[in-house]
């Protein structure tokens, strides 16, 4: 066991006051002997299935699922010792669902397989992900179903939301924050009803933005009224220019303007769904708007010359300009879900 001393002191050490004074941990470095055996233990039997073969406590990977499986542990045992001793045997029974839990976000669950299968996913373990979508393929087609049936026939969101939880090779997956406090469905139950609601709403913006626009969208130019036939020809330059101006622009910028304008998200909701500073998508927009005065103002430039002569039909009213810019992202919106 001495061997195993170095891995105490790392995961045991900010914890040696309380756990030295638990039942069963008076000799307290054979105590920790016991606990990183019993984890040992867990961490073999429920990788095994989860993952398609069991880590042992010499792999890379196991430092990681030790770390967690302690944590959910930890965690439980100390909510029930409270400010006196507890049994962590008998704590590990409650979370591990094999007796009777009083609390009820614990209940008929098992804590200990909830940290592990986290654990195998956040690894990027391929049968762990096969697994997790298995273990809630129930639930999110229940809460699909009762969002929008179109939902549960297309899992692009559901897609995207794993992503966001597994993690990437530049980002850190959701579900890191998932110590098992609480029973994973309901965490999870919780999580997928509020992308669902939000992906509800986008779909219902969607299907308004393809049914008021895609009718008659060659004849946009054409049919779009104007009072006079110079305030007509200003708005198809302006338009131009605004092409001209998306297309120069990084996607990131051209995705904030999107939503912006046309979903017309708040900037705190596009600063969130991007993953930018709540400053950030405004600081965007006015980017936009300056790529598009630049192109007007261009000394040399063919649009510079007309404008000078039908600004006013445009600037009167800066409502204009924002209208103008809208109705083109929304037009390449539309070829883009067409093609």
């Amino acid at each position: 066991m001495q061997s195993n001393l170095p891995i105490y002191a790392e995961l045991f050490a900010a914890d040696e006051e309380w756990l030295s004074r638990q039942q069963g941990m008076s000799n307290f470095h054979r105590g920790c002997s016991e606990l990183v055996g019993q984890m040992n233990e867990w961490i073999k039997e429920y990788t095994a299935d989860i993952c398609g073969r069991s880590v042992d406590e010499d792999t890379a990977e196991h430092a990681g699922y030790l770390r967690r499986v302690w944590g959910c542990w930890r965690h439980n045992w100390k909510k029930a010792a409270g400010d006196g001793t507890a049994d962590g045997h008998d704590t590990a029974a409650k979370i591990r669902g094999k007796v009777p839990a009083a609390d009820k976000d614990k209940a008929g669950s098992d804590l200990i397989h909830d940290v592990i299968l986290v654990e195998a996913v956040l690894q990027g373990n391929d049968s762990a992900i096969i697994y997790f979508d298995r273990f809630h393929n129930d639930l999110v087609n229940r809460l699909a179903a009762r969002s929008d049936p179109s939902l549960n026939s297309d899992r692009s969101w559901w897609q995207d939301k794993k992503s966001d939880l597994f993690g990437t090779p530049t980002k850190a997956g959701q579900l890191r924050g998932f110590v098992g406090t609480g029973n994973l469905l309901k965490y999870m139950s919780f999580v997928i009803k509020r992308d669902l609601a939000r992906a509800s709403v986008r779909l219902q913006r969607e299907r308004e933005r393809l049914e008021r626009y895609g009718k008659d969208l060659a004849g946009l130019d054409d049919s779009t009224p104007a009072t006079d036939a110079a305030t007509r020809d200003c708005h198809s330059l302006y338009r131009n220019a605004c092409r001209e101006a998306l297309d120069d622009s990084p996607a990131s910028d051209r995705a904030a303007a999107k939503l912006l304008l046309v979903e017309r998200l708040k900037p705190t909701e596009v600063a969130a769904a991007l993953e930018i500073h709540t400053a950030t998508p405004n600081r965007i927009l006015k980017r936009v708007f300056g790529r598009i005065r630049d192109i007007i103002c261009q000394p040399n430039g063919t649009l510079s010359s007309v404008f000078r002569d039908c600004g006013e039909h445009l600037f009167g009213n800066c409502e204009t300009a924002v209208r103008l810019l809208r109705e083109v992202i929304e037009e390449d919106y539309v070829e883009e879900a067409r093609s």
